[in-house]
């Protein structure tokens, strides 16, 4: 379903990243009105997402820490 999410972004900075200091400079609450999630049946479906899921972060400053240090060593 392409274009139905805008997901969260964050933005690490590889300085700090390298020398083991807080690295995310800013992050930004994508929408996320629906969810994609793996069916039972095999495939892909949409389901609506909880409002307080909905206006969370979907990972933390930590996980898109380590997501960056394993994007880097690629």
């Amino acid at each position: 379903v392409q274009g139905a999410v805008n997901p969260d972004e964050f933005y690490v900075y590889k300085p700090a990243l390298r020398s083991g200091h807080q690295a995310v400079l800013r992050r930004t609450l994508g929408s996320k009105a629906i969810r994609m999630v793996y069916d039972v049946e095999g495939g892909v479906r949409t389901e609506d997402v909880e409002p307080e899921m909905a206006h969370r972060f979907s990972i933390t400053d930590a996980e898109a820490e380590d997501l960056a240090r394993q994007a880097v060593t690629i």
